[in-house]
């Protein structure tokens, strides 16, 4: 959705960030050759001919962006794209959409005049709505990041899951980062990380 801050009345690029988009989104049914193609051409001929089905179908997401070139008609497209794919419309009816809260928050800034407030209560809302870890959980780190518990423990402090790179460092603070009381880190002895000091 950054394209749509960025490209404030260009519905061209406008156009190709909803086809990242969906294609990011959809698992499987809408890419840049089955829809995209068309949906960028729509645009770029201002929708001139009537079309009916598929075509007619990318049209109307074509309308929006057109109408409205800003955030607004991005969300109103995407819209109608969820309306489309929901109503299985002519050539829209295989498309699998498994990011569903994605399409939901970029739908939603339809809502808002200024993009930069649409997104803050996006992330507000995102951040109130994060679940809490069941009281005894085990996890990757990647899938902790955002969690907080009060007790954590770290197993794997060896250097093959945190050498001296900077990503290894991120990761680690993003594990360090998850307890709220008490931290407990288990230290190789024979191969410890670099990041630790256990002498």
């Amino acid at each position: 959705m950054q394209t749509a801050k960025a490209h404030k009345g260009d519905a061209d690029q406008l156009a190709q960030g909803v086809v990242r988009f969906a294609s990011s989104i959809a698992g499987s049914g809408f890419s840049a050759g089955s829809h995209g193609e068309r949906l960028l051409k729509e645009v770029r001929d201002g929708c001139a001919k009537p079309a009916r089905g598929k075509p007619g179908n990318i049209q109307r997401l074509a309308r929006h962006l057109l109408a409205a070139p800003d955030h607004q008609g991005v969300a109103l497209a995407l819209n109608e794209l969820s309306d489309l794919v929901e109503a299985k419309a002519d050539g829209f009816g295989d498309i699998k959409v498994v990011h569903r809260s994605e399409l939901r928050d970029a739908i939603r800034l339809k809502a808002f005049a200024c993009p930069d407030e649409g997104y803050a209560e996006i992330a507000r809302r995102r951040s109130h709505a994060m679940p809490a870890p069941p009281a005894r959980t085990i996890s990757t780190i990647h899938k902790a990041k955002g969690l907080e518990c009060d007790n954590a423990v770290l197993i794997a402090g060896d250097r093959d899951q945190f050498s001296g790179t900077r990503y290894a460092r991120c990761k680690l603070y993003v594990a360090l980062s998850r307890a709220k009381r008490s931290l407990t880190i288990v230290v190789s002895k024979n191969n410890p990380s670099p990041l630790f000091n256990a002498a």
